[in-house]
């Protein structure tokens, strides 16, 4: 995550954000007993528009030892569970729950001022109250750590609809006990883009062009079965200018299929076959910048349909 905030950060040199461009996070109890919610919230004189795009997303948990997060339900954003750490070295009295981000279905909406619900959980085990991880203090947060683990909050969100295209990102964690809490300071330092030297270029013998007619002239894909469940694959950089790399989970990893690439309104402008590779990499540099959809299909099925944007 720490590289992926790096480079994110390059991106928001390059597009001029707005000042005060911060998002913050919050867990604190609901309304029902023994449940829940983790918000976002627009810092400073942050205005989204509703035409926001979520790139990344990560929220940690943290608890004491013998408590467990149960019974998820999604509000803004699809979330999975995808690591839990009990009792490493550097916080051996501490569990920590990591959710990441899916897809911005239902979208993750922005108000100015407001507070947005991402998801909301219980927790079995010992009365106690949740904790989001402190990225720059929790001690099991430094990388590497003793697990090879990578805990911490992270979200980036583009808006497109506004000039110049706004960059939100996290910046640290509110509370509603602290109004100054929501007030950030903005890091104006430049930091230096990635060394893109290693970077392999693409194979693309393999790539086919794609015939994007029809005979009844709707969306090409729309003879296909309905989109499956499951989070099978992950873009990054998102957003990308040059590469983006498509990499497998390990619930995909042995699938065979296809992976094709969109424009915004459904025309299907490319595609490279997969058997098997764990990671793809796809020359994007001659796109004209906007929004793009990836899906990968298999046996005549779209298993998942991720969006980046291009600059």
């Amino acid at each position: 995550m720490n590289w992926y905030r790096l480079l994110l950060s390059f991106c928001c040199i390059l597009i001029t954000c707005t000042a005060f461009s911060q998002l913050k996070f919050n867990v604190k109890s609901m309304p029902d007993a023994g449940t829940y919610g983790v918000f976002v919230k627009p810092c400073g004189d942050l205005t989204p528009s509703a035409n926001t795009i979520t790139g990344s997303a990560q929220v940690t948990l943290v608890l004491p030892m013998g408590n467990d997060v149960a019974s998820v339900s999604q509000y803004a954003g699809l979330w999975q569970q995808n690591a839990t750490v009990s009792g490493p070295d550097e916080a051996p009295n501490k569990n920590y729950f990591s959710f990441g981000f899916l897809t911005d279905n239902p979208q993750i909406v922005l108000e100015a001022g407001k507070e947005t619900l991402l998801f909301t959980f219980e927790i079995n085990g010992s009365s106690t109250s949740p904790e989001l991880l402190d990225n720059e203090h929790d001690p099991f947060a430094a990388f590497p750590n003793s697990l090879n683990s990578n805990p911490g909050n992270e979200m980036s969100i583009l808006d497109v609809a506004v000039n110049p295209i706004g960059y939100y990102y996290y910046a640290g964690n509110y509370s509603e006990d602290d109004p100054n809490s929501c007030t950030v300071t903005v890091d104006t330092t430049v930091v230096e883009p990635i060394d893109s030297t290693d970077i392999e270029p693409v194979d693309t013998t393999d790539m086919e062009p794609v015939d994007t007619t029809t005979t009844n002239g709707e969306n090409p894909t729309a003879t296909l079965n309905e989109i499956g469940s499951g989070f099978y694959f992950s873009i990054s950089p998102n957003p990308a200018s040059d590469w983006i790399k498509v990499e497998f989970t390990n619930k995909g990893n042995k699938d065979s299929g296809r992976v094709r690439l969109f424009t915004a309104n459904g025309v299907s402008i490319g595609e490279m076959k997969r058997d098997g590779q764990q990671k793809m990499k796809w020359n994007v540099s001659e796109l004209p910048s906007g929004l793009y959809f990836l899906s990968f299909e298999s046996d005549g099925r779209v298993m998942q349909r991720e969006r980046f944007v291009k600059h």
